[in-house]
């Protein structure tokens, strides 16, 4: 038997308790790191430069400090559907792009406290090296 996509059972994601101080810290050094002010990141710009660190904003909140999507969403003034594709778009890349995966190890070293981290094998042999 096919089970559908639809179907399967979700994996429920448990939010970690991180104060709205913590998400504007990691908001400004994702926003340092990359040269960008805190509104060009929440802008509607599409500039290459600003796109790419927006995908990392939404991947280091959504996957590596579990906030629910909404919140994301909320703090980068985009949609939820925004906030999925984008942090799937860096996971996808990281995998095969090794500047990407440091970039992204690196930013999650500085943003989310190494006891929080939910991290690959790959990641964590990054993450190392920068502690």
């Amino acid at each position: 038997m096919i089970r559908s996509y639809w179907t399967a059972p979700m994996q429920e994601i448990a939010p970690i308790k991180v104060s709205s101080e913590h998400i504007e810290i990691a908001l400004d050094r994702i926003c340092d790191y990359y040269g960008f002010t805190i509104e060009q990141l929440k802008g509607k710009s599409r500039l290459k430069n600003i796109v790419q660190a927006r995908q990392m904003a939404c991947y280091i909140l959504r996957r590596k400090m579990n906030l629910p999507l909404q919140t994301v969403g909320d703090l980068l003034n985009r949609h939820h559907a925004t906030i999925i594709y984008s942090a799937s778009i860096v996971e996808d890349y990281i995998e095969f792009e090794e500047p990407l995966r440091r970039n992204a190890a690196y930013l999650t070293s500085r943003c989310v406290p190494l006891s929080e981290i939910k991290t690959s094998k790959h990641t964590q042999l990054i993450i190392n090296k920068y502690n």
